[in-house]
């Protein structure tokens, strides 16, 4: 239990402006303190605030304030942190509040009090992620944006409305306010926290839904992106486990060129990082060269933090900070009590002093002036391309072979052009145009630099006569309304539309993927010619499949390069050499023509950029717009679950939750659901864009009745786990290694059959087969994306068939038509010994049947009824006590004496019935009171079956389905009509055990078994063979030798185990989130489509068409049935293997995970039966998602991958976890083809294990002790 703090001693009062404050004293501590990275003295304070000897201990404070011995420790120091606050984007924040909602249920029903669950720590939520590019270059184009995102999402935002009335501690900024990180810098950051109870000063920190979350680290709070599950058990009150990190300086020095821009600097500094290593790594900047980069600069290269990999890129707090508070309209008060309390606890920072540099694990640095005008893509956003070497850059990807900086383009096809009619006139395009340029993102337009460059450069162009062609896709979308405000204020919005460049909304838009659509000529033009077009774009990220299908290509460039490249109309050019266009006197002009200098942009920043502009945008943020305000939503404590919302639906995790801890159980016989290479993003596996006309998702969305306009993204549903599980691993662009082609298919391996991942996984859940994935580094890399996590969960889980609960079926039995539904029952068994050895059970069943039948009640004929005894003695006490009647009368005759229904030996049911349960994909049901009930084990068209005492056998077979409740619902009628219930005819404990004693006598044990041991006539008939070796004969079909022993010697040979996993894809690097469970739109010849009485995520696990996934020659979301070698989409591939009771793997390569913080990246694979995922390395974030959904992420040994080992992907894995589990240590993987390596455990921490053991961070967080005490109050 929480103790008081040990620490209350280093308590001192501050006094300022006349008031007294009162803050832990960190210098006092130890003279180790100075010489701490900033970072860390964050990370100690809150350590010392929060020490409770509970969830944070003295222990924890010691580990940090020994960070330099500490960081070197090769097996990691585990310290607890607990964040001031929490950030959400609406996409990540839908779910969390879904999830807060089914916890309140869940409390409810064991009992306790639903009002416990509220957040604990401040969370504020920004929507930011509905809005979507569907109207551009025009004056309404903002207007008509916002009404459709309102039509779009009124369900999503009636529930955030309802969340923030309903939940303590829970701010909503509502939609059209602007990008989460940038309101977040510009209008949230505390900087310092100010207790205004206690009056306690203590630093700012957050952690986020979103990995962008890391901006904020530019004005000097500490933060960085988790999974949506883990920041919800924040939120909760618990503190996060952490590795303390190594801290890399970063020193800068020199001077930028005048005419390059921050974005430049932050691409450069991300490809050095990137390329230096600094995963799970704090950054630290330093140096003089800081000191002439403005906050906004410093929060773009805080921004790119998740593309370089480390944790955070945190630049201290100095007098510039303090001085963008000021500009940005904070109180005097709070910016004076922000620089005393910085100054007396030794973290305000002057960048100029070098005797303030602290200690760092390593340090490295850039010279400013050695920075150039530069791209990024591209596929990645670390792949930097100077300007200078663009064309050459661009010409050799075409050709070269297909991966992050290859399409594979013959040479015979690189002059290839298409015509296309647009607004009545013909263009042509070719491979490197632009179709899309949008000026976007918190990366670059919360930097008043760069957007004001942007602006400028547009009005030299205009002067000049240059125009953008009509049909490539451009917008405008800031940040925050204070980018308009001195957008407007300075004279340059003309220009920027006269260019295309409107402003089209407030939100992420083009950089999550909400491109919205382009022309359909345009569109065709380039899908059947195999063109490799552009999107240019001022975002943070360009994966394969996020910005929009169409643009294979998709560069990240400065606002004021995106206009260029617009102008250009191509990215094929050198701006040195080639003219962007030509004035109206022919004479051309180049892109130094046009350019701003640093100068002229600073000076129009100074005149513009002014603390007033800040006070009017945010005086009235939390109002919201009319329409928001306008808004409805419901009252209460508990949310009013709608069945038919198809944006907020209530989850399943909680589904069967009891008090009882469930027992963790060894993985036997799993499939791969998909192999994988490295770097598969959160982006791979629950994608965010727009869903497809032909994917998983849009089946279940169409059986709805909804169009394909009205189909939304991913993101947008992140709401419905039915949707999310089928948009798992749908990323057009996800590679797995069983298929040729990339895209979001995989193989169902006992069959080889290539189907939609979604598909897939539900063919082994009705197989009961666990499913893993085999991956390669960095699994998981990317956006803290919660849903890639849960998303792969959900694919192992239930029957996936919301679409068509009220579905129903006629057929003809006997001469009578009759109607079966989901839960009607078609085998009713009194079977097995479990139960047919009690006579308390068996004379119950008897006495009920008599008193139904009594009562005029009867089971219908259809149904497969059976009662075989476990020996002649039970015959004989049912036919002495006189039931027997009243059992064959309900259809319960003896059929005979063995095991039968119980080990599947139940006999074909009439044809008319098999053939209305599959035609109409029905859950029908068998009722046993037997031991096993496993998926396929009683019958192919039961698939539910319930074991249950032969008592409610009877009950269930009278009712003919198991859609009943028994207190409510009668089980039939009398003759009279009026209702008879169970609890009418069943017998007491007392009625029972007075006829056992009566007919349960020692005579007729004697007489059953007296004559056992002869048996039958018939088997007394038997002319067995004689001699002591049996003489095998070769033409049977029954009786065969066994190979067990063949080729056996003196020698004992060493126990194999048996592996039978298979690798559902085979990845490479950077496989985002987008690839796994994209949100872009859903296709129409996907499983969804099919079958849309499947979930919609699960279907859209890995349905990137441009994942290239190794087992394919072609990219695209298809994977190989291995078995068969057939290739079918990666559903379609788990459905197969699940069918088969197959469990599966991926294999992967580098940064497994990466891009966005997209939960469903690993909720989708789970859903499909991963069971594992086997990757060189992960994202942290994504990792941390997966163990918070139980799919085990395993990691190759340094220096190992796949290929190193010889692994094709088509091997069978077995995966043996130890009896004791520890975190990092080593497991065996063993292959059918004699390969076996290890791994290493990526539990990290010992909580992680806590979590997984609990089956989830949700789960233990309702099962925590503690806290469980308090809601059982």
């Amino acid at each position: 239990m929480a103790g008081s703090n040990p620490f209350d001693s280093q308590l001192r009062t501050l006094s300022i402006n006349g008031k007294e404050y009162k803050y832990y004293d960190l210098q006092g501590l130890s003279e180790k303190y100075s010489k701490l990275p900033y970072s860390i003295r964050v990370l100690l304070e809150s350590a010392v605030r929060n020490c409770d000897n509970f969830q944070i201990t003295e222990k924890d404070v010691k580990n940090i304030l020994n960070w330099e011995e500490n960081q070197a420790n090769e097996d990691g120091v585990e310290v607890a942190f607990r964040p001031a606050r929490v950030i959400l984007q609406d996409f990540t924040g839908v779910p969390a509040v879904v999830d807060f909602a089914a916890m309140r249920d869940a409390v409810k029903d064991l009992g306790g009090d639903p009002e416990k669950i509220n957040p604990v720590c401040p969370a504020d939520l920004v929507i930011d992620h509905s809005v979507q590019v569907d109207f551009v270059r025009s004056p309404d184009a903002l207007q008509k944006n916002q009404e459709l995102e309102f039509e779009r999402n009124k369900e999503r935002f009636l529930f955030l409305k309802w969340g923030a009335k309903a939940f303590n501690n829970m701010l909503i900024v509502p939609p059209g306010s602007g990008i989460v990180h940038q309101v977040n810098l510009e209008y949230l950051a505390r900087v310092v926290f100010n207790d205004g109870e206690t009056k306690l000063l203590y630093p700012d920190t957050v952690v986020g839904t979103d990995s962008h979350t890391t901006m904020i680290n530019g004005l000097g709070v500490l933060g960085w992106g988790v999974g949506g599950i883990e920041a919800e058990a924040v939120m909760l009150g618990q503190a996060i486990s952490m590795l303390l990190p190594q801290v890399v300086g970063y020193k800068l020095y020199g001077t930028l060129n005048p005419y390059v821009t921050s974005t430049d600097l932050v691409l450069t500094i991300t490809k050095h990082l990137r390329q230096l290593g600094v995963v799970g790594k704090f950054v630290e900047f330093y140096g003089p060269g800081v000191t002439a980069l403005s906050i906004a600069d410093r929060a773009t290269i805080a921004n790119m933090c998740p593309e370089y990999g480390a944790t955070v890129g945190f630049f201290p707090v100095d007098n510039t900070s303090l001085s963008y508070l000021r500009q940005t309209n904070r109180p005097d008060e709070q910016i004076k009590l922000i620089e005393a309390y910085l100054k007396s606890t030794g973290q305000l920072r002057d960048y100029s002093a070098g005797d303030q540099d602290p200690v760092f694990s390593e340090s490295v640095g850039l010279d400013l002036s050695t920075v150039v005008s530069s791209v990024s893509g591209p596929k990645r956003p670390n792949d930097r391309v100077s300007v200078s070497d663009m064309k050459r850059d661009f010409a050799d990807c075409l050709t070269n072979k297909v991966g992050f900086k290859g399409f594979g383009i013959p040479e015979a096809k690189l002059a290839t052009k298409a015509k296309f009619m647009f607004d009545g006139t013909q263009y042509v395009i070719g491979h490197g145009s632009v179709i899309i340029a949008a000026i976007t993102s918190c990366t670059n337009t919360s930097n008043p630099s760069v957007m004001l460059g942007a602006g400028l450069l547009a009005k030299n162009a205009v002067a000049a006569g240059l125009s953008v062609l009509p049909y490539i896709k451009t917008s405008l979308s800031p940040g925050s309304g204070v980018v308009t405000y001195y957008l407007r204020e300075s004279g340059v919005i003309p220009a920027l539309e006269r260019l295309g460049f409107d402003i089209v909304g407030y939100g992420c838009m083009t950089c999550i993927g909400n491109s919205g659509s382009i022309d359909e000529n345009i569109a065709n033009a380039i899908e059947q010619n195999d063109l490799v077009c552009c999107g240019v774009l001022s975002g943070n990220r360009n994966f394969e499949g996020r910005i929009h299908p169409n643009t294979r290509a998709n560069y990240l460039a400065s606002p004021l390069l995106v206009i260029a490249y617009a102008i250009a109309g191509t990215v094929d050019i050198d701006f040195e050499v080639d003219p962007l266009g030509y004035k109206p006197d022919k004479s051309p002009v180049y892109l130094r023509d046009i350019w701003p200098t640093r100068a002229q942009i600073q000076a129009v920043e100074q005149q513009y950029v002014i603390p007033s502009m800040f006070q009017e945008v945010y005086a009235k943020i939390e109002l919201g717009s009319p329409s928001w305000q306008g808004l409805n939503a419901p009252a209460g404590k508990l949310y009013p679950w709608d069945n038919t919302s198809t944006y907020i639906k209530k989850p399943p995790f909680f589904a069967g939750m009891s008090r009882t801890l469930p027992t963790p159980k060894p993985i036997r016989k799993s499939r791969v659901l998909l192999f994988l290479g490295d770097s598969v993003t959160t982006d791979h596996i629950s994608p965010a864009g727009s869903i497809g006309r032909t994917s998983p998702a849009a089946r279940y969305l169409a059986q709805r009745n909804l169009t394909p306009r009205e189909f939304n993204s991913y993101g947008s549903r992140r709401g419905n786990d039915a949707v999310m599980a089928r948009g798992t691993f749908a990323n057009i662009r996800i590679v797995n290694k069983f298929l040729t082609k990339a895209g979001p298919r995989t193989i169902y391996i006992p069959t080889n059959e290539e189907m939609d991942v979604f598909d897939v996984a539900e063919r082994y859940a009705r197989d009961n087969t666990p499913l893993i994935l085999i991956c390669g580094k960095d699994y998981g890399s990317g956006s803290s994306r919660d849903w890639a996590a849960k998303g792969p969960f959900l694919l192992a889980s239930g029957f996936g068939i919301p679409a068509k609960l009220a579905t129903k079926a006629k057929f003809m039995f006997d001469g009578t038509q009759y109607v079966i539904g989901h839960g009607s029952v078609i085998i009713a068994a009194i079977t097995s010994c479990t139960n047919t050895s009690n006579p308390s059970v068996m004379l119950g069943a008897g006495l009920l049947a008599k008193n139904a039948v009594a009562a005029g009640l009867s089971v219908l004929p259809y149904i497969k009824t059976s009662l075989s005894p476990g020996s002649g003695v039970v015959t004989y006490y049912l036919r002495e006590s006189g039931v027997i009647p009243a059992l064959e009368r309900l259809g319960f005759d003896i059929v005979g004496y063995g095991c039968m229904t119980c080990i599947g030996n139940s006999g074909s049911i009439d044809e008319n019935i098999a053939n209305a349960i599959e035609q109409n994909d029905l859950v029908c049901c068998g009722v046993l009171s037997g031991n096993r009930n496993f998926e396929g084990r009683i019958h192919p068209n039961t698939r539910a079956n319930y074991l249950a005492s032969p008592l409610l056998v009877i009950a269930y077979a009278i009712a003919g389905t198991v859609d009943i409740d028994f207190e409510v619902d009668p089980l039939g009628y009398k003759p009279d009509k009026s209702p008879v219930y169970l609890r009418d005819i069943w017998p007491t404990r007392a009625q029972i055990q007075a006829v056992e004693q009566q007919y349960v006598i020692p005579s007729m044990f004697q007489e059953v078994y007296a004559k056992i041991e002869l048996g039958s006539p018939s088997w007394q008939g038997l002319n067995a063979p004689a001699g002591k070796l049996y003489p095998w004969d070769n033409t049977s079909t029954y009786i065969k030798k066994p190979p067990f022993f063949a080729g056996m010697s003196r020698t004992l040979p060493t126990p194999k185990p048996i592996r039978k996993s298979r690798v559902l894809l085979f990845l490479g690097d950077s496989v985002t989130t987008d690839h796994i469970s994209p949100a872009g739109s859903i296709g129409r010849t996907s499983p969804a489509a099919r079958r849309g009485n499947d979930a919609v995520m699960a279907r859209g696990t890995f349905a990137n068409i441009r994942i290239v996934n190794k087992f394919l020659t072609k990219a695209g979301p298809r994977t190989i049935y291995i078995p068969t070698n057939e290739e079918m989409d990666v559903f379609d591939v788990a459905e197969r293997y699940a069918r088969d009771n197959t469990p599966l793997i991926l294999i992967c390569g580098k940064d497994y995970g990466s891009g966005s913080s997209r939960d469903w990246a690993a909720k989708g694979p789970f859903l499909l039966g991963i069971r594992a995922v086997i990757a060189e390395s992960f994202e942290r974030i994504h990792r941390s998602n997966l163990v918070g959904m139980g799919i085990i992420p395993l990691q190759f040994l340094p220096g190992q991958n796949a290929e190193s080992l010889g692994l094709t992907g088509k091997e069978s894995f077995d995966i043996d976890l130890p009896a004791e589990i520890k975190p990092g240590q080593h497991v065996q993987v063993t292959t059918d083809e004699g390969i076996s390596f290890e791994v290493i455990l990526r539990f990290d921490t010992e909580v992680d294990l806590l979590y997984y053991q609990h089956g989830g961070i949700l789960n233990y967080m309702t099962y925590d002790d503690l806290r469980l005490k308090w809601f059982l109050l």
